[in-house]
């Protein structure tokens, strides 16, 4: 069942001192992100909590990111947040201590979207998702807290553990971190299409034109289309093994048929 965490592939980061951006953000067919973590200066996060909180209260519906649980705004950007009817959930940056995360969700009332970035963050992250609505990863902090780039195989074989993590807890497929490449949307398509490939269930993005291509991504193929029928016509009713292209199918593969038709709309 579709719910405001698992409607949409893309949930596309906003700054939350840029509240002429937030209309465009939440037509753009993302789950917006306005930011009060690194998107904004310093200086500018009292007005951004402010612009935040103004929009939210005006039937703007938004994840809204605040910073870690030791960042000097932690307590501030999450005070803003308590009683807000737009308020779809939280996402705590830097995502360590589950129990940070259930203060978050108990301070707003809401869920929490854990954003793992960090080795210790990875560590605990099977505890983070026994505490959050979902996980989702920060794959270039990450990069940055172990000394490699973002890239790296290493940061790729870390980020396995969230998907882990979250089957485990019986959570929705985690969010894989941002594209920063802007003007190269075969980049972004691959890292996308490696991401459904490996067990994520959508993708952070920074502008609103990585949208689309992040969505189509996560759409079925003709060619998997056509796979699935086939197999689900030869399972029939009773799921049973037979054979579809010389392979042999049994439940594994119909069940993975039938999702590929669900997420198609039959």
């Amino acid at each position: 069942m579709s719910t405001p965490l698992t409607g949409s592939r893309a949930y596309l980061f906003v700054p939350g001192d840029r509240p002429e951006r937030f209309d465009k953000a939440a037509g753009s067919g993302a789950v917006p992100i306005l930011d009060l973590e690194d998107a904004v200066a310093p200086g500018r996060r009292a007005a951004a909590r402010e612009h935040v909180r103004r929009w939210l209260d005006e039937d703007g519906r938004a994840v809204v990111r605040v910073q870690a649980a030791d960042a000097p705004g932690h307590e501030d950007d999450v005070a803003a947040l308590v009683g807000s009817p737009g308020l779809m959930a939280v996402m705590l940056a830097r995502a360590e201590d589950p129990g940070h995360v259930r203060a978050a969700g108990e301070a707003t009332g809401g869920p929490v979207i854990a954003l793992v970035e960090t080795a210790a963050g990875i560590a605990a992250a099977r505890e983070l998702a026994r505490a959050s609505a979902r996980l989702a990863l920060g794959d270039q902090d990450l990069a940055l807290d172990l000394g490699v780039t973002p890239r790296s195989p290493l940061v790729r074989q870390l980020a396995a553990e969230l998907v882990l993590a979250s089957r485990l807890a019986g959570l929705p497929a985690p969010l894989d971190g941002v594209t920063t490449e802007l003007d190269a949307p075969d980049v972004l398509a691959a890292d996308a299409r490696a991401a459904r490939e490996n067990g994520f269930g959508g993708k952070l993005c920074i502008h609103p034109r990585q949208v689309e291509v992040v969505g189509r991504a996560w759409r079925p193929s003709a060619e998997e289309l056509a796979w699935a029928r086939a197999v689900v016509a030869t399972a029939g009713g009773d799921g049973g093994v037979g054979t579809v292209g010389g392979a042999m199918v049994d439940r594994p593969l119909v069940e993975r048929a039938r999702a590929l038709l669900a997420d198609a709309g039959g």
